[in-house]
């Protein structure tokens, strides 16, 4: 396990030959030597550890527990996950004990374009899925600047619990709405790129082979052919079943289209409920 809350050196750019400095700085990783980024001389760096500090301050109040932190190849990105141990914040889906809370997913950057600040995601217990709510998400927050204003952070946050309170009645009431193995074949060959649907970003054998984890995927996780089923079908591959070359899964390729996936799933059917 990777330390995330690593040194960052800034080190000036100078041409290689001519050895002229040029009016940019360097952002290092000064337990890799690995490029994180190339930035300003007055860029603020807010760091891995000042976000982590800040939302922990913030959620003192909560019975809370982080749960994994998250980096990319170089560490110039940063995800950390948190669930809520408080009752407030969790809910039985299918009143059979299905249960599922709030989790915070915290994010900063040292590439000059990520900023920090974080996401309200819905964490399954059963099977330790994140669920993300929709593309153009409410529950998300980014922070141009690291201002620790503490009750500031906590009420920005606080704000939107009743909408997420919303959003779990749209999870109950899929576990009641029928969603078969062909409906679930349907979505994907609607998400296949081709000519005649230039919005699709799957192959035709990528679809074929999301498909073909769907019984498995609901029998490893206890759960009938409803959307919630379906939901968490693709919940489950995001989580579980995608990795990267170097760093974590949640910056992969795959995860990216498995959570888009997820994310267009959540869009196209939560008027259903």
């Amino acid at each position: 396990m990777r330390n995330p809350f690593f040194d960052v050196k800034r080190e000036k750019l100078i041409t290689v030959g001519s050895e002229i400095e040029v009016p940019k700085e360097a952002l290092i990783n000064a337990e890799t030597n690995d490029l994180m980024g190339i930035v300003s001389p007055g860029y603020e760096i807010v760091t891995h550890n000042q976000v982590a500090n800040l939302f922990g301050e913030a959620l003192g109040q909560y019975d809370h527990k982080v749960i994994g932190n998250h980096l990319d190849s170089t560490g110039k990105r940063w995800k950390q996950r948190i669930i809520f141990e408080d009752d407030r914040l969790n809910f039985d889906i299918d009143g059979r004990g299905d249960n599922t809370g709030v989790m915070l997913e915290l994010f900063n950057g040292y590439d000059a374009r990520t900023s920090f600040g974080y996401e309200l995601m819905g964490f399954r217990s059963y099977c330790t899925n994140g669920m993300v709510m929709g593309k153009k998400s409410i529950f998300r927050e980014a922070l141009s600047h690291f201002v620790a204003a503490i009750d500031r952070l906590r009420s920005s946050f606080e704000l939107k619990w009743p909408a997420f309170r919303d959003n779990i009645g749209i999870w109950q009431e899929w576990t009641s709405i029928p969603y078969t193995g062909d409906q679930f074949q349907s979505y994907l060959e609607g998400k296949v790129k081709s000519e005649d649907n230039g919005k699709g970003f799957l192959s035709t054998k990528m679809a074929e082979t999301i498909h073909g984890e769907w019984i498995p995927c609901l029998s490893a996780q206890n759960l009938d052919e409803t959307m919630w089923g379906g939901f968490n079908v693709l919940t489950y591959l995001a989580t579980h079943k995608t990795k990267a070359r170097k760093g974590s899964n949640l910056f992969s390729n795959r995860y990216r289209t498995m959570n888009r996936l997820a994310a267009d799933f959540y869009d196209e059917y939560k008027l259903a409920a």
